[in-house]
């Protein structure tokens, strides 16, 4: 998760208008104990579209994948509930 963080900062940095990558960003921070910049990622996107889709769908969608894959953290919990709809 460190790494894939690295390659989404370059990213962001190379075109910031991509908010797309941010997602793969919360990811990591959620993955590698960064909390608190997980979740201001996730606050920022969670109610905003991405090809017609809400971001917050996308987050839990991710976190499905990886759960399936037997990829847990403690804190996936507190991403599902701050991602509730309101």
């Amino acid at each position: 998760f460190a790494k894939a963080g690295e390659a989404a900062q370059k990213g962001i940095a190379f075109d910031p208008a991509q908010e797309w990558i941010k997602t793969n960003l919360a990811s990591s921070y959620l993955f590698t104990g960064q909390w608190d910049k997980a979740k201001a990622i996730y606050l920022e996107l969670k109610d905003k579209t991405y090809n017609e889709k809400k971001f917050r769908d996308i987050f839990l969608e991710d976190l499905n994948a990886l759960e399936k894959a037997g990829i847990t953290h403690p804190d996936t919990a507190k991403v599902r509930e701050l991602l509730k709809e309101p």
